[in-house]
């Protein structure tokens, strides 16, 4: 036997133990490598290990929590199967099905060729993604058989972005490592299901005793707690069955690597987002291509071949999944709707789409709206939406050149298709050029209702698309906060109408005008309605908020899984939730309008400039309805008197007439008015047209002869339709806005080293505690809160605007309470001022009971503590529900008292009274300093 010499010995045992190391070091995680939060994702590339056993030949998707799946395409999809909604990618050295210990590859490009994503979905879907987006990885399919997953890879823009990977060897394995059975994590799921159900029923033979109880007013404080307790344990429970139930279907991924840990996404995440969409009713408007919605990075579908984007259907309300997407404030970059070809054949030209509207509302309130934005109105009554690729008529993709006035993503404030000197709609191209749009091969038939193309087939039960919610139980009137259960409905039931209340009110539902009315502002082939039969909303479609404000449409139910992360709808076809705008392209005054639809609805009005005396104030409004039956528009500026048996019956300050077609007016009130401490509000009145007698001349003998054209006047007789828009605080004229000189929440005594906001004495003790309600009134009746309201309704039936000067303060005591009411403000320098306050009752008309206020102020240091007593300002007012308000809290006060080493002035308001109302609590209404 050969004797090795000690030195190669030596050396082969370090070979063997570097490669040792090296095994090892294969299978465990390798470390990400550098990136930055805004780093925009223009490549991603994953790599995934089959362990041996099974093939996986089933539709696999990465899940990035994005609101969009990223297919692993081509697997378990045969060449001829359409894929749904979300990105493929370009390159990949997959085949339909990857083998027992095989690893596949699939790259998606932001830019580049399209390969073997033919629609150029993923161009679109990747566009703005930033590394920073990425909530998750994890793996989603309908995990039907029985492969496993070994080990995956992520490169960003080439780079190691996370990987996991499994070792034979158990002592090796690390949390890290990715050896993933699917199937059994869905047979994982089903028990869980199981066990969730039969928790769920239990809880719900109580909740509904306690519910019938509640809803019969039977219920003691006692059961008022218990639903209240049930609902806290109730909706999480619901939430994880969604989740479970999404899992099941391929919707929501079967494996999550709980390693990966985003250092950017630690913020707390947005409860709910709903999306309002409205197309308008001209032939050929709508769309059976895929359309999402996104912002930031996040995409998510509302329209499919399955759910088409009709006006026939009126507004079309999606809640999106934000399961398959969450979101967070920083990941709220604008507002973009895009649209993607379904790979049905179509024909030469493509399937447009008309959007005419677009209101998004983030946990309960509206944040945008493109009816207020003129520039955004303007470009949606201009575009036409299409995709960058669809099929022809035998399935062969078609890339699209988009003209000025068709694009593929339309993006609030870009002003698309319109003139950016005008804002005019651009021209088309001249009939002879090649790039004029042609008209679209089968606009008759989806003019009627019916489907584009064939639609008989069963739907891919993929993820892929929206579905609509079901109608809420009954049940849910007992407590308006209760959790509900949410499931998708069939988008092809026939009978997801019957849900809808047949005793609704229809007024302001959208009516089609005669599909033969061309109007120069259509593309060619498109009949009807066009360019300006938008819609309006003043916050009616969900009240006004409550006492907290608002005054949106409320959020919607986030946890109801929707295919491919995309939106679920709220609304059945039909549904009235939006009123439809009417035309801002109307005819001048005077000239000859054929009428249609309802009659004239003035919708909301707004200043949105303009707060002191000697302002120009800036008023704008929506409509609904026949326009055509309007002279003209009086728009006026109306003081507000709170105090007044009839706050609105002072005369008007100003008024000034603009003509039909006209959203917007600028008004001045008269120098030398007198200042006072007013609210001011909009008033818009649409005065109506009549027609003479001189129209019913005697029809000529001749058929071919044009009919008499009526005369149209103004009509002093007839009745005038007009909207009175939220009270706004009226500043005195010269006022110089400083918004540190003006009151806020806060400066109360310190209680573990926090500031309170509010304190109370009840019969037994005195208590404090610090504001700690930013989401407006409390969700139990039984619970005390001041905090600061946003849109607010007055017992006296008054909208008060929110405001960012000044403010609005709620406050729910309890009975016996004495309630202190803490705010501070900058100390100023210069003249005196008027600290003012008006009080009554939130939440509209029907409150009961009294209040009675007591304004006091004392000086505080840099601190925050006080350096001298309070001193009371004033006398005591009272409130009583159904009354007037009182007279305003206010009280003269002079910066020269401030004492030496005074950084803020502090505010005490005190509250007594009762009994109180938890339906309708005491506030105050405009708290504000103003010069004297």
């Amino acid at each position: 036997m050969t004797a090795f010499p000690k030195g190669i010995l030596a050396l082969f045992s370090i070979v063997l133990l570097v490669w040792a190391l090296r095994s090892q070091e294969d299978s465990l995680p390798k470390p990400r490598e550098k990136f930055e939060a805004d780093e925009l994702v223009s490549s991603l590339t994953v790599k995934i290990h089959v362990d041996e056993g099974s093939d996986c030949d089933e539709p696999l998707a990465l899940d990035l929590g994005l609101g969009f799946p990223l297919w692993l395409q081509p697997v378990g999809r045969k060449s001829d199967e359409l894929t749904p909604y979300g990105a493929i990618p370009q390159k990949s050295d997959a085949q339909g099905t990857l083998k027992a210990g095989s690893t596949g590859t699939f790259t998606f490009e932001l830019a580049g060729d399209a390969g073997q994503d033919l629609f150029q979905s993923t161009s679109q879907l990747l566009k703005d993604v930033k590394v920073s987006d990425i909530s998750r990885i994890g793996f989603m399919s309908q995990a039907t058989h029985g492969w496993i997953l070994k080990s995956y890879e992520i490169t960003v823009n080439e780079k190691l972005f996370a990987s996991g990977s499994a070792s034979k060897d158990p002592p090796n394995q690390t949390p890290a490592q990715t050896l993933v059975k699917p199937k059994m994590e869905q047979e994982l799921a089903r028990l869980k299901m199981a066990d969730l159900g039969t928790k769920i029923a239990a809880i719900d033979a109580n909740r509904s005793e306690l519910i019938e109880l509640v809803n019969t007013n039977l219920a003691n404080e006692d059961d008022t707690k218990n639903l209240a307790s049930i609902n806290q344990t109730y909706q999480p429970l619901l939430q994880e069955r969604r989740r479970l139930e999404g899992q099941l279907s391929g919707v929501y991924c079967w494996y999550e690597d709980k390693t990966f840990a985003s250092p950017w996404r630690d913020a707390a995440p947005i409860q709910s987002v709903r999306v309002t969409l409205l197309t308008d009713t001209h032939s050929a408007a709508d769309t059976q291509n895929y359309v999402y919605f996104r912002t930031g990075g996040h995409s998510y579908l509302l329209g499919s071949p399955a759910a088409p984007l009709s006006g026939a259907d009126g507004p079309q309300v999606f809640s999106l999944d934000l399961i398959s997407g969450p979101l967070k404030q920083s990941d709220i970059r604008g507002y973009s709707l895009g649209m993607i070809g379904q790979p049905k054949p179509f024909g030469k030209t493509p399937d447009r789409w008309h959007p005419l509207r677009l209101i998004v509302e983030i946990d309960g309130k509206s944040v945008y709206d493109s009816e207020t934005v003129d520039l955004d109105r303007k470009s949606l009554q201009a575009i036409r939406m299409i995709p960058p690729v669809h099929a022809d008529t035998d399935g062969t993709p078609i890339t699209n050149s988009p003209i000025s006035r068709e694009t593929f993503v339309w993006k609030a404030g870009n002003g698309a298709g319109l003139d950016p000197k005008t804002l005019q709609p651009l021209p088309l191209p001249d009939a002879s050029d090649p790039a004029f749009p042609k008209a679209e091969s089968d606009n008759t038939a989806m003019n009627s209702g019916q489907p584009k193309t064939d639609d008989s087939k069963p739907h891919d039960p993929k993820p892929a698309d929206s579905k609509p919610e079901d109608s809420k139980p009954d049940d849910t009137k007992a407590d308006p906060t209760q959790p509900e259960d949410s499931k998708p409905d069939d988008p092809k039931d026939p009978k997801a109408d019957d849900t809808k209340d047949a005793n609704s009110n229809n007024s302001n539902s959208s009516t089609t005008p005669d599909p033969q009315t061309d109007n120069s502002n259509n593309f060619p082939g498109e009949k009807g309605s066009s360019s300006g039969s938008g819609s309006s909303f003043d916050g009616s479609g969900g009240g006004t908020g409550g006492s907290s404000g608002g005054g949106s449409m409320g959020g919607g139910d986030s946890n109801s899984p929707s295919s491919g992360g995309g939106g679920s709808t709220d609304s059945p076809p039909g549904s009235n939730a939006l009123p439809p705008a009417a035309s801002s392209s109307s005819p001048p005054s005077g000239s000859t309008a054929v009428p249609f639809g309802k009659p004239i609805q003035i919708n909301q009005v707004r200043i949105v400039s303009g707060y002191k005396m000697d302002d120009t104030f800036s008023i704008i409004w929506t409509i609904s309805g026949d326009e055509s039956t309007v002279d003209h528009y009086e728009i006026s500026l109306l003081p507000i008197r709170p105090e007044k048996a009839v706050p609105s019956a002072e005369a008007v300050y100003t008024t000034v007439s603009q003509p039909r077609g006209a959203r917007s007016a600028t008004l001045t009130i008269p120098s030398g008015t007198a200042n006072g401490d007013y609210f001011i509000a909009p008033v818009v009145t649409a005065m109506p047209l009549v027609t003479s007698p001189a129209a019913a001349a005697t029809p000529s003998s001749d058929p071919n002869a044009p009919s008499a054209t009526p005369i149209v006047s103004p009509n002093p007789t007839s009745t005038p339709h007009l909207k009175i828009g939220a009270a706004k605080m009226l500043f005195p004229a010269g006022t110089v806005w400083d918004p540190a000189t003006q009151p806020v929440l806060g400066g109360g005594p310190a209680y573990g080293g926090v500031r309170s906001t509010f304190a109370y004495r009840t019969p037994y003790a005195f208590s404090h505690s610090t504001q700690l309600l930013s989401g407006g009134m409390p969700a139990k009746r039984t619970d005390r809160g001041v905090w600061s309201a946003g849109s607010i309704v007055s017992d006296s039936g008054i909208l008060f605007e929110a405001t960012g000067r000044g403010c609005h303060v709620g406050i729910q005591p309890q009975a016996g309470d004495s309630t202190q009411v803490f705010l501070k403000v900058n100390c100023w320098s210069g003249s005196s001022r008027r600290l003012v306050a008006h009080l009554g009752f939130l939440g509209g008309p029907g409150a009961s009971g009294s209040a009675t206020a007591l304004l006091e102020r004392n000086w505080l240091n840099s601190a925050g503590a006080p350096i001298t007593g309070y001193q009371t300002l004033g006398s005591p007012v009272t409130a009583v529900a159904g009354d007037p308000m009182p007279s305003p809290l206010t009280g003269l006060i002079s910066p020269l008292n401030a004492p030496s080493g005074a950084v803020y002035m502090g505010i005490r308001v005190t509250i007594t009274g009762g009994p109180f109302d938890a339906v309708h609590p005491p506030a105050l209404f405009g708290v504000r300093l103003v010069s004297q």
